[in-house]
């Protein structure tokens, strides 16, 4: 089987982001709709078949989770040796074994996410969480400390060093302004310049307002926003 750059891209993806539906996978890479609002292609079947194919040769393979109708799609070996043997940058990993389910509903939030800012040209080299703890990150030979770990780091337009944050569970006030310290520590530090955090609901929205709305170097969000970039349907 001939891959293909965008099949090197896919792999990388997966070993960042640990799984993806086929959805996010379209949108990622196959997406050629000139507007976020036209339909998406009927059974998206040039995705579907390339996928298909891929974990047919065991580039991927695909695992349900019992609140989702459709597989979902994780690197598989084939597409690990690929990483190892043909990439620049080896794999600093080896691919998750399956999707813990105590973290899908997070990990799924985080990748529309981060898919939603890159095709908005507002996020660019993102590194995932995954990547900063088994990699690590380091800044002008400095290492991220471990004090705190994002959801993911990127460069904005701007060329700025942003954290990517998402509440998806609520927490004591305490936790979040303990946090908004740590992160406002690594920016004194010069490890970071801003923070994007976004809340997956009313409360923990009201909370990360009370904690961080007036704090310059604190951009606040809901995932509700993103969602509708990505699906503005309501899909």
């Amino acid at each position: 089987m001939r891959l293909t750059k965008r099949d090197g891209e896919i792999f990388r993806f997966l070993l960042d982001q640990k799984f993806a539906s086929i959805e996010v996978i379209y949108l990622r890479f196959f997406d050629r709709r000139s507007k976020s609002t036209d339909p998406f292609p009927p059974q998206l079947y040039v995705t579907r078949q390339r996928l298909g194919l891929l974990a047919k040769e065991g580039f991927l393979k695909t695992e349900r989770v019992y609140t989702e109708p459709k597989s979902l799609y994780l690197l598989g070996n084939g597409g690990y040796q690929y990483l190892k043997q043909h990439s620049s940058d080896p794999p600093y990993a080896i691919p998750v074994k399956s999707v813990d389910f105590r973290n899908y509903l997070h990990d799924h939030r985080v990748t529309h996410c981060r898919i939603a800012l890159e095709r908005a040209r507002r996020a660019f080299g993102w590194i995932s969480e995954r990547r900063i703890r088994m990699k690590g990150f380091e800044v002008k030979g400095q290492r991220f400390p471990d004090s705190v770990i994002p959801d993911g780091i990127f460069l904005s337009s701007k060329g700025q060093r942003v954290a990517f944050e998402i509440e998806s569970s609520d927490r004591k006030l305490s936790r979040f302004e303990s946090k908004a310290l740590e992160y406002e520590c690594l920016i004194s530090r010069g490890f970071l310049d801003r923070v994007l955090w976004i809340s997956c609901d009313a409360p923990i929205q009201k909370a990360l307002t009370k904690v961080a709305g007036r704090n310059p170097h604190f951009t606040l969000g809901t995932y509700q926003e993103f969602h509708n970039q990505l699906f503005p349907g309501g899909k």
